[in-house]
């Protein structure tokens, strides 16, 4: 089997060296803007770390008796099911040292960002490479505080949107695994994502009807995801209130974003980067916009393909508005 793959590995290096190099530049960029910062320092400037770290060798030596964990703690993994991530943490302790593998449970964290993004990307039959664009949300104010589940559930939602397109262009095993594992990766990372994801594999599905006349794709990944969720909302205790309490529109806090998002350090600095990396991303969108124009892209399309350009421009701006929409709207 090890040679089969090795084979199949160097086919695809040798028939695809231009896409396989910028793979490899891709995975460095990465690894530079997510890893690299991890090796500067023994104990990196984030908040909740030691929190995170805490509650992983909690979990790691909670049946060891040297410890004593048990006699001062109980697990409760279904009340609050944010568990995911401390078992990514669980699963490096056992290869290295507490601090280390607290490390290593941030950075997958962070890569689910721009991986993500990727497979969203790809279902939306563009280059994965523009999942890069997220190397640029790594490190905000949500990952200076600690708020790392927060931040994978966000790479994990858009990684439920691209499983969705893929499920429903072209449906297979393996992608309707992936959509399932994706919502449920939402569910145990940070719940109160989850009802998002739901609403946008649903809504993604609504909007591509026309294009891929498809809905039983992704009926049993939901029904799964449903029905842990269902499952939870039984037999959970009521340690979380789920009754929002005096909604209500406040458009100021839209004027709040940036400085939420891009203002852990004292100065304008971190401001001026993010607002240096917005325009980057604009200028990106209009030459795209320019190319695909110039290049004529759209004629001679096909009923579906032209439906399926239609459906994936609306997908994402519709969430896109969505989310402005609830973070107008506060209890």
């Amino acid at each position: 089997m090890a040679k089969g793959l090795t084979a199949w590995l160097a086919r695809k290096v040798r028939y695809h060296r231009a896409e396989t190099a910028l793979g490899a530049v891709a995975i460095a960029l990465a690894a530079y803007v997510i890893v690299y910062p991890f090796t500067v320092g023994v104990f990196p400037p984030i908040t909740d770390l030691p929190f995170h770290a805490a509650e992983t060798s909690i979990l790691r030596h909670y049946t060891d008796p040297d410890f004593h964990f048990r006699e001062q703690f109980s697990l409760n993994l279904f009340d609050a099911p944010y568990v995911s991530m401390y078992l990514v943490g669980v699963f490096f302790s056992w290869l290295f040292p507490i601090v280390t593998a607290t490390k290593a449970m941030t950075i997958a964290m962070l890569a689910l960002m721009p991986v993500g993004l990727a497979i969203m990307f790809r279902g939306m039959k563009k280059s994965p490479l523009w999942g890069l664009l997220g190397l640029g949300l790594v490190w905000c104010t949500l990952t200076h505080w600690g708020f790392l589940n927060f931040m994978g559930a966000i790479g994990l939602f858009a990684m439920t949107v691209g499983f969705t397109l893929l499920a429903l262009d072209r449906p297979t095993r393996l992608v309707t695994i992936g959509l399932t594992a994706s919502l449920l990766a939402v569910f145990f990372t940070h719940v109160y994502r989850f009802p998002f994801a739901v609403a946008a594999v649903i809504g993604t599905t609504v909007v591509m009807y026309p294009a891929t006349r498809r809905i039983r794709p992704v009926i049993v990944p939901l029904a799964v995801a449903l029905g842990v969720f269902g499952i939870w909302r039984v037999f959970r205790r009521a340690t979380l209130s789920s009754t929002p309490e005096g909604l209500g529109v406040h458009w100021e806090r839209v004027h709040e974003i940036p400085g939420h998002l891009f203002g852990s350090y004292l100065g304008p600095t971190e401001l001026e980067l993010a607002t240096r990396m917005m325009w980057v991303t604009v200028g990106l969108f209009v030459v795209s916009t320019v190319l695909f124009l110039a290049q004529g892209r759209w004629r001679k399309r096909g009923r579906r393909a032209t439906w399926w350009g239609i459906g994936v421009t609306f997908v994402p701006l519709a969430i896109a508005a969505v989310t402005w929409a609830v973070t107008s709207c506060c209890p």
